[in-house]
């Protein structure tokens, strides 16, 4: 019973022993894995082989899936190599570092890359030995992470995991820190799709292997590093453009860096090497201060000091060197650096000029803006220039003109020992040189200067009349007026004028070109505006100036007479024409556009008419207002409307002269024949027709007197009238034209005696006042009465003469037309008032009616209601002036003894006519109808005709000028013009043309025959 314990034991024992044994030897395998990785480390010199070669024996010795080596590589921790993951997986994990939409890593609180999954917890440091898949080293292993992942959470596990090692299928998973002190440069990481493949020995051998490798790692980095450090100084030494030096304590040269060669211009370093430091020194006394500051210091700190070139050029540099010592302490020598700081040095020295420049120009433009007044302005640049260029002399002469005989300087600062022109209040006459250096300077780019060395000669007379030893000036074109001469004197010696010093000149005098374009401009506007605003003042039409939102800006003085007060700010359209809203008219968008508009509008506020003149203010800030200008043109309307109608008449009268000239050409013949046939034996029949005929042919010849008369302008002759005659013809002659559905009625008192007036004008009223009456009943059934009666007129009516025994006449004229209301009958009389149609009516037939009557001493009285028709009463003064009668002449029986008569008339029946009434007489008559003929016809035998008797109107030749022809050839002969006009512009053709007698158709035989024998004797 005691042997099978004893046996159980034993077997257990040898169990441990082989155990043990395996685990020793398994040891023993990774401590020559470890050796040998560790050899390969040592004497690898490339890097990535060795170790792509260690992670293949890491491979083959544990028969792992796969192995990997992360790097660190700027911020993030790419896979350096791998063995046996599947691309895509390499693909995908290459990088740890979390990314945004963007591509850009994202970052903590500290600025420090985010390093997720459980890669960044190894390379971050982020591990928590108190957890079983967390070792003290710092390393992640699991054996199942199927197993891990669904027991733990992504808090557990410290970091958002992306889980695709276990998505690939990978269980076995181990990652481990490359370390180099406290430094983590990556990680080493195990995969395997078995589970347990992890022992304690594995994981401190793959740790021990990672502190290996990050310790490898690390080294050569450094190794790395400081090889291209030491690539990188000898680059630097051989390439720098500074010089390295190293003397010794005598000065002599022990070493210096190839970049010597070129700064000193030597060929060799072997020609530097040797040399003494005083070899390379401008000025030994430099020399001596600098060795002084630095035995003094030890060191001295960017410390100028002067070279020369190996061909004695001068080179400025700039040195930082230190005392080195011996082993007893000792100094030994010096060491430092020299770098070339010339071109620095210029560059500050321009910079300086610059800032300097800047400076001047910046004092200038102050001065400049600091005065509107142009004078001051050019007096206080004058003064600041003085100070400036420190100059003696500083002026403006204007104009820059070398044609002129003469110049003055108009602006003018100068020290006190050299006064010039203008202190001297000279006008200097203009001398040769002047006039070539102004000529110079108008046609320079720029200044132009004169002085010593090359610049221009100093003419003798400029030394002499102003003591100028060197000068500098330019012509300034400002965009007003003519070019300015802007310059300076150096009177005290000689100066030569820098470039920098011509260049500032040349900026300020563009400046003030600037300054006075702008200044001249400002003045020319003030003078403008001036201008302007007188203008404005002393306009008689009303201008006003708005916004665009209709505000008023501006309103001239006969603008506020016209509103009544300066409405500036108010709404225009409220104020000048008393609406609510925008005006109909309003163009503010089409000015605002540019555009300028005129146009005409009748005021609701006054009724008046106005011509407005609409024009675009353009602002400097970009905004636009309205000028208005208010033309009233009511007046001119008025006159236009009056002289159309006066146009009308006047073509009215053309036609009635050319008709009545036609129609007593029609008569002439009739009368005359007819006088001719009551001389012979007839029979009472014959006899009582022939004077009918007659009777209405001189009728005829008084109805076309009575149209000339009206077509002609009439002298107005004021004589005793009867009016009953005229107003039974002016009844007649209406009669043919009132409407047949309007009855007549006329009562004429012959007992009302006679009125002083003018028939042709008395003719004219009534004819308007029946006119005005018919037109009232126009479309209807009406009566028009007319009244001649011996009436007195209220004294409401008319106000009478101190004699109170002056008596009236009234002619009453009334219908039973429409009628009037109050309010129209105030206003019947005012010119161009009309109550008709459009084009029915002048409104000025009543104005005129009135005013002839009240010329003549008497009153028009009217009386009208709506629906009762009016009625209008004419009151004339009568008087006691006898009226003359005209008693025709006594005609007597003459005998033309054969006298040989020239008749010429284009109208055949004319001539046949006054052929029988000459021939009946003992007249010889010979007629043409063509008046250049006879004229050809007397030419030939002007002795041959005793009396001419010629037409006015003929074609080819006038009936006057024919006369004068005639008058030329024979001014002895006796001349009869007749014409079928009766104007006074004819009569007066009787003198010039030598006419003695103008007849006026249709004559009547006796009456001709009795001027025929008066001219003959």
């Amino acid at each position: 019973m005691a042997e099978k314990p004893i046996r159980e034991i034993l077997e257990k024992k040898i169990q441990e022993l082989e155990q043990k044994n395996s685990e020793y030897k398994q040891a023993e395998q990774w401590k020559l894995l470890n050796i040998k990785i560790l050899d390969q480390i040592n004497k690898s010199e490339a890097w990535k082989e060795c170790i792509e070669e260690i992670l293949n024996e890491i491979k083959q010795f544990t028969g792992f899936h796969a192995v990997a080596i992360r790097l660190n590589e700027s911020e993030d921790f790419p896979y350096y190599i791998t063995k046996g993951f599947p691309d895509h997986f390499v693909e995908a994990e290459k990088y740890l570092c979390t990314r945004d939409s963007m591509g850009e890593i994202k970052r903590d609180s500290n600025g420090n890359p985010y390093v997720e999954c459980m890669c960044g917890n190894i390379i971050c440091g982020r591990t928590d030995d108190s957890k079983d898949f967390f070792t003290k080293g710092g390393s992640f292993w699991s054996n199942n992470t199927s197993k891990l992942l669904s027991e733990t959470t992504d808090e557990d596990r410290q970091a958002r995991t992306r889980n695709r090692c276990n998505s690939e299928g990978y269980e076995s998973v181990g990652l481990f820190p490359l370390k180099a002190g406290y430094e983590i440069l990556g990680l080493l990481q195990i995969n395997d799709m078995r589970r347990h493949q992890f022992t304690e020995n594995s994981i401190n051998f793959f740790e021990d292997i990672g502190v290996s490798i990050g310790t490898a790692f690390s080294r050569k980095r450094a190794q790395i590093n400081l090889k291209v450090s030491e690539e990188n100084l000898r680059s630097i030494f051989e390439n720098i453009q500074d010089i390295y030096y190293k003397v010794d304590q005598k000065g002599k040269v022990l070493a210096a860096s190839p970049s010597a060669l070129k700064l000193y211009g030597y060929k060799s370093l072997d020609e530097i090497i040797g040399m003494h430091d005083y070899d390379f020194v401008y000025n030994m006394d430099d020399n001596a201060l600098f060795s002084k500051e630095l035995q003094k210091k030890g060191s001295v700190r960017n410390y100028i000091i002067k070279h020369k070139h190996k061909n004695g050029a001068p080179i400025y540099v700039e040195t930082n060197t230190n005392v080195f010592f011996d082993d007893q302490g000792r100094p030994a020598g010096a060491t430092g650096v020299f770098r070339d700081v010339t071109d620095r040095l210029k560059a500050e020295k321009r910079q300086q000029e610059h800032i300097k420049f800047l400076k001047s120009l910046g004092t200038i433009d102050k001065v400049i803006h600091q005065s509107t007044n142009l004078n001051t302005m050019l007096q206080n640049i004058a003064e600041t220039i003085m100070q400036l260029f420190k100059c003696d002399r500083a002026w403006l002469l204007y104009p820059c003109d070398p044609d002129s005989p003469f110049f003055k300087v108009p602006v003018e600062k100068t020290h006190s020992k050299y006064p010039g022109a203008k202190t001297l209040n000279l006008k200097v006459p203009m001398s040769d040189p002047m006039k070539s250096d102004m000529i110079k300077a108008l046609s320079a780019n720029g200044p132009v200067t004169f002085g010593p060395g090359n610049q221009e000669p100093v003419s003798s007379d400029t030394y002499k009349e102003f003591n100028v030893q060197s000068q500098i000036f330019m012509s300034i074109h400002p965009k007003t007026g003519n070019p300015w001469l802007f310059g300076m004197h150096q009177c005290a010696f000689e100066r030569v004028w820098t470039d920098n010093e011509i260049q500032l000149f040349k900026e300020i005098g563009r400046r003030l070109t600037d300054s006075l374009s702008s200044l001249l401009f400002l003045q020319n506007l003030q003078e403008s505006e001036a201008k302007y605003r007188s203008i404005m003042s002393s306009m008689d039409e009303a201008a006003y100036i708005c916004s665009s939102d209709a505000r008023i800006e501006y309103m001239n003085p006969a603008m506020i007479k016209k509103v009544g007060f300066d409405a500036t700010g108010e709404t225009c359209y409220k104020v000048l024409y008393g609406l609510d809203e925008k005006c109909p008219w309003c163009v503010m968008e089409k000015v605002i556009n540019g555009q300028s508009q005129s146009f005409e509008i009748v005021s609701p506020k006054d009724n008046r008419t106005y011509n407005i003149s609409n024009s675009p203010i353009f602002h400097a800030d970009g905004s636009i207002s309205k000028f208005s200008i208010l033309h009233d043109i009511t007046d001119i309307k008025k006159m236009e409307t009056r002289l159309q109608q006066a146009q009308k008449l006047e073509a009215v009268a053309v036609l009635a002269g050319g008709i009545a000239h036609d129609f007593n050409n029609i008569l002439f013949p009739i009368i005359g024949l007819t006088e001719m046939l009551l001389e012979k034996d007839q029979t009472k029949r014959n006899k009582t027709d022939l004077k009918t005929i007659l009777t209405a042919g001189k009728r005829a010849k008084e109805l076309v007197s009575q149209i000339l008369t009206f077509s002609r302008k009439h002298q107005h002759e004021m004589q005793p009238l009867k009016l009953q005659p005229l107003l039974k013809e002016t009844i007649k002659l209406s009669r043919s034209t009132i409407p047949s559905n309007i009855k007549i009625k006329q009562n004429i008192d012959k007992r009302c005696g006679p009125v002083m007036a003018d028939a042709l004008q008395i003719h004219q009223v009534i004819m308007n006042l029946i006119t005005n009456a018919y037109q009232a009943m126009e479309g209807s059934e009406g009566v028009l009465s007319i009244c001649l009666k011996q009436e007195d007129p209220d004294v409401s009516v008319i106000e009478l003469q101190k004699d109170r025994k002056q008596q009236y006449v009234c002619i009453e004229i009334k219908d039973t037309g429409i009628g009037m209301d109050k309010k129209i009958l105030g206003d019947i009389f005012q010119p161009y008032f009309s109550t008709k149609a459009h084009n029915k009516g002048s409104g000025l037939g009543l104005a005129v009616s009135h005013g002839i009557v009240t010329t003549f001493g008497g009153s028009i009285d009217v009386k009208s209601e709506p629906g009762k028709g009016a009625c209008f009463s004419i009151y004339l003064p009568i008087t006691d002036k006898k009226i003359i009668k005209d008693n025709p002449p006594a005609y007597k029986k003459i005998q033309g003894h054969s006298k040989k008569v020239l008749i010429v008339d284009d109208e055949s029946n004319i001539i046949n006519l006054l052929n029988k009434i000459l021939l009946k007489s003992g007249f010889q008559v010979e007629g043409f109808i063509d008046s250049v003929q006879a004229l050809e016809k007397f030419k030939s035998f002007p002795e041959n005709y005793d009396l001419i008797i010629s037409d006015l109107t003929m074609p080819n030749l006038m009936g006057d000028k024919f006369c004068s022809k005639v008058r030329e050839i024979n001014s002895k002969i006796p001349i009869i013009l007749l014409t079928g006009y009766n104007e006074s512009k004819i009569m007066d053709r009787q003198a010039s043309s030598g006419i003695d007698r103008v007849l006026t158709k249709p004559v009547e035989k006796n009456h001709i025959l009795t001027v025929i024998s008066e001219l003959i004797k």
